[in-house]
Parts: C-alpha cells; structure tokens; sequence
C-alpha cells in the first residue's frame, strides 16, 4: 500500500481577522493557499473555512502531501516562510504542539475529526507512529499493522 502525509496545524490569532494588527496575514491567506496548490508534492487542501474550534480565533488548515519532503520544502521556503518567521505578531504563542503529520493510504483524505484526534494524541503521548511533527518522523513501517 502507498501513502501520503496528512498535515492539520492550528494557531490561535492575537486579534480577530478583521483587526488592523491582522490585516497582513488574513489578506496573505488567499496567495499563500494558492502557491501551496501548485508546490511539488501537493495533493489536496481542505477549502472549507468553517470553525472547527468553538474559539472563533483559533484558525487551521489540513492538507495531503505527496512525501514529508515536499511538505517540508513548501512549509520552510518562499512565500510561506515569509509569513512564517513573522508569526509572532499575529498569533498566541503555543503552550503545547501547533501541528500534527500521519500517513494515510492514497486516494483518502483526512477529516477534521480524525485531524484534531491525532493533535491530542500527540499532545497526550508525544511523537508516536499515529501522529508525530517534523522533529520525530515515524516512516510507513513503523504504522501498527492491522
């Protein structure tokens, strides 16, 4: 069976969307989606912009990755780095992981369910196999077998 990489990061917003001090980042959105669908390796990105938090400021994105490697490259060069170094004047600093990567067999896609279950099981457990970062990679091998 081959896989791809689900992604489901959230950030709380220090202000609304429609504060001044969110102006830059709420009017970047629309570039940073659209040069995210055309980097190597992207598969799929959830449109829907509907809450998933009951805190309103609390954003999020998921997406499907051909490979970690592409996702890393989009993620940490060019438009989407620009913003990312700057992240600070628009969100609350993180108490605990602001992201979470697992492996889904190809041609599925990922739910917001299974996404915000997979972010508490890392925050509970740590890195393990079923939801891990950038810092502690589990290859497809290491998935429990069924």
């Amino acid at each position: 069976m081959q896989y791809h990489i689900a992604e489901f990061n959230m950030a709380k917003l220090a202000h609304s969307y429609f504060h001044p001090k969110s102006i830059e980042i709420a009017s970047a959105l629309a570039s940073v989606y659209t040069v995210a669908q055309r980097a190597p390796g992207f598969v799929w990105r959830q449109t829907s912009e509907a809450p998933v938090y009951e805190d309103y400021l609390i954003v999020h994105t998921l997406s499907v990755w051909q490979t970690l490697e592409h996702l890393h490259q989009f993620l940490y060069s060019g438009l989407h780095k620009e913003y990312y170094v700057k992240r600070r004047e628009w969100f609350v600093q993180p108490t605990a992981p602001s992201y979470v990567l697992w492996w889904i067999p190809v041609g599925t896609l990922p739910t917001i369910p299974q996404a915000k279950w997979r972010h508490e099981h890392l925050v509970k457990h740590g890195a393990t196999p079923l939801a891990f970062d950038f810092k502690t990679q589990f290859s497809v091998e290491s998935l429990p077998q069924e």
